[in-house]
């Protein structure tokens, strides 16, 4: 490895915090893009990556594919919240901020990402969209005056299904992030 790689390397891994898991969809989490990588979105690059997410799935829980999150102090974030395993994959806890870092950080700054995000809240939507059409179906059976036991096979189908989405949904709200501190000097290197 040469002196110059060695320096990178070190410098990312100081600047490391740690890395968790956060909902994409989460309401109180508003992303900032293009800090770092002021690359727009390309619509052909998203809908490309969007039929590979819901081809291939996601695996947000691989280290390649986390977002890269800058946090301005690293007091902000609850170290309790944080591990340095990245063999934790879905099972890294849930990142969260602390009281402080709530308040004070009005939008969570990603290196990089953006597609993949946009790609995600995409498919979430188009699930949710999903989810209402059964629920509707399902509301509409209730109503009909058809034999119960017809009605009764119809709900078990459809309540069956809208277990799945909502599993689904689950599943895919959820992505890896790896933290840094943007205080150890990793302007120029992300």
């Amino acid at each position: 490895m040469t002196r110059q790689a060695e320096i990178l390397y070190t410098t990312i891994n100081d600047a490391t915090l740690g890395c968790g898991k956060i909902k994409l969809n989460d309401p109180t989490i508003t992303f900032e893009f293009g800090r770092y990588n002021a690359r727009p979105i390309d619509t052909t690059k998203l809908k490309g990556l969007r039929k590979s997410l819901e081809a291939e799935g996601q695996m947000w829980y691989r280290p390649e594919t986390w977002l890269p999150l800058i946090i301005p102090d690293a007091s902000w974030v609850d170290a309790n919240t944080l591990t340095k395993d990245f063999t934790k994959g879905s099972m890294m806890p849930i990142l969260a901020l602390t009281t402080e870092g709530q308040q004070r950080m009005a939008s969570w700054v990603m290196a990089s990402g953006q597609h993949r995000v946009e790609a995600v809240r995409q498919i979430l939507a188009d699930k949710g969209k999903e989810l209402q059409l059964l629920r509707t179906e399902q509301h509409k059976t209730n109503e009909q005056n058809i034999d119960e036991g017809r009605k009764k096979a119809i709900n078990a189908r459809l309540e069956e299904q809208i277990k799945t989405k909502l599993a689904d949904i689950n599943d895919l709200q959820w992505w890896g992030v790896i933290v840094y501190d943007e205080g150890e000097s990793i302007q120029v290197h992300v």
